[in-house]
């Protein structure tokens, strides 16, 4: 009986399928990514009150380490310790590490047990701390706090290189370049290097990822150039940094920048792309300097709290707060391919805000997301997401990936868009309405929009079986 139900089970989801390939449906015809699926635990919570700030570190598959501003206790900076058990995650008691107002708290491990924490210290005139932490037995001591800026920070980021080298980066509210500071572990104490500016103008959205043991790429928006987004990437060795010249990703106005590596060469960016939709694109190091494929549009809406967490050399997951819907937390995976990324279908794992959200990988299919919840009184909230494989379909499918060809972009008023066997083009506006429907005869396809107003709009290329969706800006 139960080998007949299974096999109606299959039954029915081929013929899903193949319903939707006959109506012309937006449907990839990929065997890995149809198995696929992602699928969240219940929603559990690491601090009473109110929090903000909070980051998040895998400190091995069932246990994670999460920082904290306690909006409930004075703004205190504090910790605590979650285990995870079958997505479920059992918080210890909290532990304060800055008896201070504090801001913009990030998380590093350095090894099993030692962490660092860099923060803004509001008591301070907001400037940049540094304290190194150590688990021992079940107990969390903290060290003296070190300032590694005296001069107001904000966006900051850190990352640990190695088991001697970590870097910071920040925007030095004194003058708003985005700066630079290495530092290293010697005898187990903690020293900082010298300075170095990244950006002689005032950067935001500064966040780095480590590459290897001495590569790291930095992505930023660049207040000296548009807002464009903007990446470099460095080598450090004995504490002497050397930065690349720096590649622009996204020449619109750029924020909620989030970055995860995929490999040691290749990694993702997600952002907002012009305050108006969640983008992303991926980028691959190329000796002193970086390649990226096309953009790839992944919310419709603006999005809020971006995080992106890489599973595997072909799994990633986006999360976010979707403004378009209610601000609720949502996710994405990311399939990734030599030619772009595909999007899976969208995820909600909380029907309410869920605000500055920060992600860490669990193992190679499970991952934890931390944020601020709206419906739980802004609490600090946790949700754990697993991906899985539907094995059940032993049908191989078509793993042909098209693309389109848009320029110039931005337009005056003319664009060409140029992609073989597409069945129809469709221009939209930002709202997702259709204004223009074009059945192209040819490979290369001329569209008018000098009767549309100036702004964005999209240009979504639908085949037989796939849908590629990319932004135009009509200046």
């Amino acid at each position: 009986m139960k080998e007949y139900r299974n096999y109606f089970f299959a039954l029915v989801m081929f013929m899903q399928i193949y319903g939707a390939i006959a109506q012309n449906e937006p449907f990839l015809k990929d065997k890995s990514i149809l198995e696929t699926e992602l699928n969240f635990g219940n929603v559990n919570h690491f601090s009473a009150g109110q929090a903000a700030f909070m980051c998040v570190e895998t400190l091995s598959e069932n246990e994670i380490i999460v920082a904290y501003r306690d909006w409930e206790n004075q703004g205190y900076g504090t910790v605590v310790v979650g285990s995870v058990s079958y997505l479920e995650t059992a918080y210890g008691e909290p532990v304060v590490f800055a008896s201070a107002n504090i801001y913009l708290p990030k998380i590093k491990m350095v090894n099993d047990s030692v962490f660092l924490i860099v923060y803004r210290d509001m008591d301070l005139d907001g400037k940049g701390m540094l304290v190194k932490g150590e688990l021992n037995n079940g107990n969390i001591q903290f060290e003296a706090p070190i300032i590694f800026s005296n001069s107001m920070i904000s966006t900051s980021s850190l990352i640990v290189m190695n088991d001697t080298t970590f870097l910071i980066a920040y925007k030095d509210n004194s003058n708003g370049f985005g700066t630079l500071l290495p530092g290293k572990f010697v005898n187990g104490s903690v020293s900082l290097g010298e300075l170095q500016i990244f950006n002689a103008a005032t950067s935001f959205e500064n966040v780095l990822c480590r590459m290897t043991d001495t590569t790291f790429v930095i992505t930023y928006r660049d207040a000296g150039n548009g807002e464009s987004g903007t990446i470099k990437t460095g080598t450090i060795q004995n504490e002497q940094i050397t930065l690349s010249e720096p590649v622009i990703f996204s020449s619109s106005a750029t924020t909620e920048i989030a970055l995860a590596a995929i490999n040691s060469t290749d990694f993702v960016i997600t952002y907002l792309s012009g305050g108006a939709m969640g983008e992303s694109i991926m980028g691959k190091l190329a000796g002193n300097s970086v390649v990226f494929t096309n953009s790839w549009v992944y919310c419709g809406n603006a999005v809020s709290g971006n995080a992106v967490v890489s599973l595997s050399d072909s799994i990633a997951v986006v999360s976010y707060a979707d403004i378009g819907n209610n601000n609720y937390g949502t996710s994405k995976i990311m399939h990734i391919r030599n030619d772009g990324l595909i999007y899976g279908d969208a995820v909600i794992y909380i029907e309410g805000g869920a605000f500055t959200t920060q992600g860490s990988v669990l193992s190679d299919s499970t991952f934890v997301l931390v944020f601020r919840n709206e419906r739980n009184n802004f609490s600090g909230s946790s949700i754990c997401g697993k991906i899985t494989t539907d094995q059940t379909i032993g049908v191989e499918y078509n793993t042909t990936i098209h693309d389109i060809a848009i320029y110039p972009n931005p337009t005056m008023g003319f664009v060409t868009v140029e992609g073989s066997g597409i069945n129809k083009i469709v221009v939209l506006n930002m709202s997702g309405q259709t204004i223009e429907t074009i059945q192209p005869s040819e490979n290369e396809t001329n569209i008018d929009l000098t009767h549309f107003e100036k702004g964005f709009y999209l240009i979504k290329a639908v085949w037989d079986n796939q849908t590629v969706i990319r932004k135009v800006v009509l200046e």
